[in-house]
């Protein structure tokens, strides 16, 4: 009796036992559902942050690169009125420094959202190097310092870089350079050895402690020597992941007062590649007139493009409605043809697919405002039908040079 009711009892614990596996599994599968549509929710919100970080990067980046373009034309053709001139300069200043925030904290966006995509291509080095100093060099005056530039490279050298990203990641040590330096002069130092390409950035500025250099690649951490100094404290996190992007390394070392020394490696071919040349019969098609037709539906960049290029000698027309391009193309025949991405309801890309349908074989050229360009969009571009897709930039004569060597080329 005794032995029947001790295997009763067990049989009864058992029971209760796998009831209550039974209900853990229960709540388990409950609770694995809630995860799934979390999840769920979560890649959603992502997506939505990340489609709303590429719009806001166009929203935001177009007026400030018309702001600059409009300042370089009038500092180009500047009064003589020392006041107007200070007031030019500021304004240039001020809008540089607020495009290097922009670019960061979406860059930082696309950085969370893992939508980092590089484009590596062949740049003029000594030229890609100069313009940075050229950028940065009024930021460095007002504050009374010297930017001194070595650029240790053979002639006519080129290196293979993302020429947008890597122009970020120096503009952002540049100017940390020149922010956190109150006396004596910020070095851009650039060499090339073993197939490595070396940038050093030095400042004879306030230094970093020893604390706060180990901190020093972590999102929106500042040290605590450089309050009241402006910036987000995200451009050395940023300047990292762009250079592990690129295979590179990048290395930070500082004495508090004493000053900073960034340095950077990035890997070269043995021999970076030349841009592939245009066709023949493309440049040919190309040479024959001096007609550029533009469709911008920001009044103010189309306004501030015809200054440049009309200046520049050439036959120059805008359309901002996509509708009109078939027409004004049959009746004007554009040599070459600039065309924002973002039309309004509409992209680019489909006047550009409608133009090719029609038979236009004019070269295209696809702009966008945003922070760099998307390799598979890119892809997509060139099939479509562009010959090239570029950002826009605040130093239009970048772009009227670009289109002079295209057009003016007849080899």
């Amino acid at each position: 009796l005794i032995d029947a009711r001790r295997q009763m009892q067990g049989q009864q614990e058992v029971q209760q036992l796998a009831n209550e596996v039974g209900l853990l599994n229960r709540r388990l599968e409950i609770l694995r559902d809630e995860l799934t549509e979390k999840n769920h929710a979560l890649e959603q919100a992502n997506q939505t942050k990340t489609r709303f970080i590429a719009g806001m990067s166009h929203e935001l980046r177009t007026p400030i690169v018309s702001i600059l373009g409009h300042t370089a034309w009038l500092e180009k053709n500047k009064s003589q009125q020392p006041s107007s001139n200070r007031s030019l300069g500021s304004i240039r200043r001020s809008a540089t420094y607020l495009l290097v925030l922009i670019d960061n904290l979406l860059q930082q966006g696309k950085i969370e959202s893992d939508d980092l995509h590089l484009q590596r291509e062949s740049v003029d080095a000594a030229k890609f190097f100069t313009n940075i100093v050229d950028i940065m060099l009024p930021l460095a005056e007002v504050r009374g310092l010297l930017i001194q530039s070595v650029i240790d490279l053979p002639d006519e050298h080129r290196i293979l870089i993302d020429e947008h990203y890597f122009r970020q990641v120096l503009l952002n040590l540049l100017g940390n350079a020149i922010k956190f330096t109150d006396t004596g002069s910020v070095f851009l130092m650039v060499n090339i050895k073993k197939n490595t390409l070396i940038v050093k950035v030095v400042d004879t500025g306030i230094g970093i402690s020893e604390d706060g250099i180990h901190e020093i690649f972590t999102a929106f951490k500042r040290g605590h020597n450089v309050q009241g100094r402006s910036g987000l404290g995200i451009g050395l996190s940023i300047a990292r992941d762009i250079i592990c992007a690129m295979d590179g390394e990048i290395d930070v070392q500082s004495r508090l007062g004493k000053g900073t020394e960034v340095s950077i490696w990035i890997p070269q071919p043995v021999s970076a590649p030349r841009q592939v040349p245009v066709e023949d019969s493309e440049r040919r098609t190309l040479a024959v007139r001096n007609r550029v037709l533009l469709v911008e539906d920001c009044q103010d960049l189309a306004s501030l493009y015809a200054l440049f290029f009309r200046e520049a000698g050439f036959e120059f027309r805008v359309i901002q409605e996509p509708d009109d391009f078939a027409e004004v193309a049959r009746r004007w025949q554009p040599d070459l043809v600039l065309v924002d991405y973002h039309l309004g309801e509409s992209d680019g890309l489909v006047l550009v697919k409608a133009a090719r349908e029609r038979g236009y074989n004019g070269y295209m050229i696809m702009l966008t405002a945003s922070t760099g360009i998307d390799e598979g969009l890119h892809r997509r571009a060139l099939a479509t039908g562009c010959n090239e897709f570029l950002n826009k930039t605040s130093d239009v004569n970048q772009l009227v040079a670009h289109v002079q060597a295209l057009l003016s080329n007849d080899d």
